[in-house]
């Protein structure tokens, strides 16, 4: 039996035995095979990829109980280099090639603020556009090495390869995947991460806008974190199925609810200060309760925006009540969290998010905030993707202005003082959807019908 199969879920998070997807746990190995390209796969990503590097982790980890094993081709980060099995799946890092003359140049103008560094890096970047994003150099040895694996399986050496998934953001493995099913003849699936043309501009978006368009061309379907996404995506090439699975939590990764009884801490994570986002509505809610309780209050904040949190709460008149723990590995991210009183979860609201996430957009950390078992205060709420998955959790609210905010988290302060803050539900009582396992049962449906439809 596949480890995966035996560890502890809960009966909620399978399908039921009598459905026609339901994952046969009598198998030893899963019949079909997925190979996903994914320049950034956990837990070999770089420190900025960490969330987005998740999402082809959790699918190999996941899809087994599906009848689905998963070999990720990916980029290592430093020093990790050694292949990953997990459970009948497998993580493989391959070493990206020398950039090329052309990236080399754009790499070294781009810090640079003169206009003609500016100007010439901007016409690298137009000329560049045909081979991907700044993960170009990998895209070369992820195809060599797919083909070599998909001949491997046609010799009967390896189990047979029967598609092939590209992951997006960066682009590379998205790009290479294209590649390796035209090469090849397997079916092609795309699994973005956001909308892929969200941040460009001008004459760059027009020449890339091709090159996507190609490619999702091949693709015998489209998958996003959101089904607004996946459909916009999809609009490049009209008629290719469009489908939103969202990163989801892991199950085996929730905390016990236990925070720290010493302070009442806010946590905050990641890129809080984007454009458009109210951190100060929380630094200001706390600068009040700090000077009207009587009670320990912190603000814990962890990720690459320190210096930044703290000039804002500097203004705000919070800075002594300020602790940065920088950039934590998932453990100690997960862990911190779980030991905080509440979590913040800022957003855009609808009037300020940028044009492409104008249906909210879904932030993958919102899930690791369901894993950590604390009460979740989102602000101001984007009435779209974001919202409503805030929506379906009990210990999670929307807060849409400051004095809303202020309103929540001085009730969870007192809640908090007087010893009475709950610890929010348990993993069996959230929707199945929101779950990486859920996840996982909405991609084997998905494959599921790609090899149907190619008669595989």
């Amino acid at each position: 039996m596949s480890p995966l199969s035996s560890a502890g879920i809960p009966s909620h998070f399978a399908r039921p035995k009598n459905s026609a997807s339901s994952p046969d746990r009598s198998q030893t190995e899963p019949s079909r095979t997925a190979l996903i390209l994914a320049h950034q796969c956990h837990p070999f990503e770089r420190p900025s990829s960490r969330m987005g590097a998740q999402r082809a982790y959790q699918f190999a980890k996941w899809l087994p109980l599906y009848d689905w094993r998963a070999e990720v081709l990916c980029s290592p980060h430093l020093s990790l280099a050694s292949p990953l099995p997990l459970g009948p799946s497998l993580i493989l890092p391959l070493r990206e090639g020398p950039p090329g003359r052309r990236h080399r140049a754009w790499v070294a103008l781009s810090h640079r603020k003169r206009w003609d560094a500016r100007l010439v890096r901007g016409v690298l970047t137009f000329t560049l556009c045909n081979d991907g994003d700044w993960s170009r150099g990998w895209r070369s040895a992820a195809t060599e090495a797919a083909l070599a694996r998909i001949r491997l399986g046609l010799r009967g050496e390896l189990p047979r390869i029967d598609l092939v998934i590209g992951e997006h953001s960066p682009d590379a493995g998205l790009l290479a995947g294209a590649d390796v099913a035209h090469a090849s003849g397997l079916p092609f699936v795309t699994d973005f991460r956001d909308p892929v043309l969200a941040g460009y501009r001008g004459p760059v978006r027009w020449r890339y806008r091709k090159v996507i368009a190609k490619t999702i061309e091949k693709a015998s379907a489209v998958i996003n974190v959101s089904e607004e996404w996946a459909k916009a995506d999809a609009a490049l090439s009209p008629g290719t199925p469009a489908f939103g699975i969202p990163n989801g939590f892991d199950p085996d990764e929730f905390r016990d609810g236990t925070p720290d009884r010493e302070t009442f801490s806010v946590a905050l994570t990641g890129n809080v200060v984007r454009a458009g986002f109210h951190v100060e509505w929380l630094l200001d809610s706390i600068s009040r309760l700090q000077s009207q309780g009587s009670c320990p209050i912190e603000l814990h904040y962890c990720g690459l925006f320190g210096a930044e949190v703290r000039r804002r709460a500097e203004k705000a008149g919070v800075n002594h009540l300020l602790k940065d723990f920088g950039l934590l590995d998932r453990e100690e991210g997960l862990n911190r969290l779980a030991a905080s009183s509440v979590v913040a979860y800022p957003t855009w609201s609808p009037d300020s998010s940028p044009e492409a996430f104008s249906s909210g957009a879904p932030h993958g950390k919102i899930f690791d905030y369901i894993t950590a078992r604390r009460p979740i205060i989102c602000f101001p709420g984007d009435r779209g993707e974001a919202s409503k998955i805030v929506d379906l959790v009990q210990s999670a609210f929307i807060a849409d202005s400051p004095s809303a905010l202020l309103s929540r988290l001085s009730s969870l302060y007192m809640s908090w003082c007087r010893g009475e803050l709950r610890t929010p539900e348990e993993v069996s009582s959230l929707p199945l959807r929101l779950s990486r396992v859920g996840g996982a049962a909405a991609m084997a449906d998905v494959l599921d019908g790609v090899l149907e439809r190619h008669g595989a």
